[in-house]
This record gives structure tokens, C-alpha cells and sequence, in this order.
């Protein structure tokens, strides 16, 4: 069976999807990423993976067009696939090429390739640390508002401070840096005036790839992490976890999507309102 992975989003849900093809290639699926944004956050050849040619991609869109071809064509989206439970052996059925569409925001799929991803990625993206790379305080506090405002998706201040008063009681020498794409409203709240630097960023989905995984590097350093509803943070923390790591996240984690598994067993969890 070909599967088609799509990549979609932005360099969190890129990893997502990057995890996703990883399991399906795991269990004997020839897999083919799929770039229609045309966002390189990684080279997809580190990962042992390959990206739709431009042949096949032609030929792909062409038979499409035909109703024959759908005897041996299937689409499966991540909520499908999520919501259902779907594994391995469903996608096999009937069909010989199969689209995989969405952000397979699951927990449990990051878990069992997790070792292929962590080298991969720091493969990808590590460098020796520039001097302002270098963190200034031990905790990472990100804060994500822009385009979540009107999705009414943002995590209120009460969260942050509740997190912060678990992470003063429980980390010795607490600091803290933020990284925020509302630089304006970080600096109004008196919970992050003891903060040691604010990293000031416009939305993270808007930024060039190497903006982004410039920052993202520098976000792996910390020790701990109070992090945001945003996979950009979530993948920061877990790629860098150590057993003497405080992380802090939300939960539920998102408001409105049902079917993300992305509660961390061991992680400390803070109610949002």
C-alpha cells in the first residue's frame, strides 16, 4: 500500500504528521509526504522519508479525475482516524493508495516513534548555541494570543498563575523566561514582571523557516516548561524532558477540538478556565 501523508500547519503540527507517516512506514506502508504549502521546517530525507515527486504528483492528479480510480484510492482524515480508533489493518482494506489528511495530534503515536523523532529532529535543527541563544532563566513560560483570540482558544491569566505558584514551591531558584507572540499584554501582567527575558515574536505560524526553528532551538534548552495549548511548545517540552523536569501544562488542552490526545501522563496539569 502507498500512503500519502499531508503536511499542514505549522512546525508543531508538521511533527505530528512527520510521527504519523513514521508509524504507518513502521508497519510496511510506502510512505510519500505530501508539501502543498511548500513549509520545509525539515529536510524529510533525515527522517528516512521521502516527498511526493513531481511525476507521480502529476499522475496522482490525473487519475483522480477518473471514477475507476477510486476503487483503489481512499481518503482517511486524522479525526476519523482519532475519533474511531482506527489501526493499521483499516487502512489496508480495499485500498491500494491512500491520502492521510490533518493533524494526528496523538500522543500515543509520538510515544512509539519517539527515539526516531528526537534524533532526527535534532539532526535537523541543532547548532552549536549562539551566545543569545543561551537561556536566561531555568523555566521556559510560553504564551500564545494572536490568532487564538478569535478562536477564543487563549489560555486565561489565572492559568499562568496558578502554574507559576506550582512552579515556585516545587523548583529551586525558580526563573523564568516567556515566549509570546503578545508582547504587549505579557508586559501589562504583573504575574511576568520577575521575568528574566521576554522573547518577542510575531505569530509563530507566520514566521520564515529558519525563524522558527532558531527559536525552537533555544526553547529546548530550558530545564522546565510551563507551556501553552500550542503543539509548538508542547514538542519543546517533550523533546527535552529529563526525570528532574517540572512541565506544566493545560487541560483540557484545547476548548474546542475533542479528538487531540495531548495530556502528558507524568506532567503536572492546570484547569483552564
Amino acid at each position: 500500500m502507498i500512503g500519502i501523508v499531508d503536511l499542514s500547519g505549522g512546525f508543531g503540527n508538521h511533527l505530528f504528521q512527520y510521527s504519523f507517516a513514521l508509524y504507518l512506514k513502521k508497519y510496511g506502508v510506502k510512505v510519500f509526504l505530501y508539501n502543498p504549502e511548500k513549509k520545509y521546517y525539515f529536510n524529510c530525507k533525515d527522517f528516512n522519508l521521502n516527498e511526493l515527486n513531481y511525476f507521480f504528483l502529476i499522475n496522482f492528479k490525473l487519475l483522480k479525475k477518473f471514477k475507476f480510480f477510486y476503487k483503489y484510492y481512499k481518503i482517511f482524515t486524522s479525526h476519523e482516524i482519532l475519533e474511531k480508533k482506527l489501526k493499521i489493518e483499516d487502512f489496508y482494506l480495499n485500498s491500494k493508495i491512500v491520502s492521510f489528511n490533518g493533524f494526528f495530534q496523538d500522543y500515543n503515536l509520538v510515544v512509539e516513534n519517539f527515539s526516531e523523532i528526537k534524533s532526527n529532529l535534532i539532526k535537523n535543527i541543532e547548532n552549536p548555541l549562539n551566545k543569545d541563544e543561551v537561556p536566561n532563566g531555568n523555566t521556559l513560560i510560553h504564551v500564545r494570543r494572536t490568532d487564538y483570540l478569535e478562536q477564543k482558544e487563549e489560555l486565561s491569566i489565572d492559568y499562568y498563575i496558578k502554574a507559576i505558584s506550582y512552579c515556585e514551591e516545587n523548583i529551586k531558584d525558580f526563573t523564568f523566561d516567556v515566549y509570546t507572540d503578545d508582547y504587549e499584554w505579557v508586559s501589562q501582567q504583573n504575574i511576568f514582571k520577575k521575568a528574566q527575558y521576554i522573547e518577542k515574536s510575531e505569530n509563530i505560524l507566520e514566521r520564515k523557516e529558519e525563524a522558527v526553528n532558531s527559536v525552537f532551538r533555544k526553547m529546548m534548552k530550558y530545564n522546565n516548561y510551563i507551556i501553552a495549548n500550542s503543539t509548538y511548545s508542547w514538542w519543546a517540552a517533550i523533546l527535552n524532558e529529563s526525570s528532574s523536569s517540572v512541565i506544566v501544562q493545560p487541560e483540557p488542552f484545547y476548548k474546542w477540538v475533542t479528538n487531540a490526545n495531548l495530556l502528558v501522563p507524568n506532567w503536572i496539569k492546570i484547569a483552564r478556565k
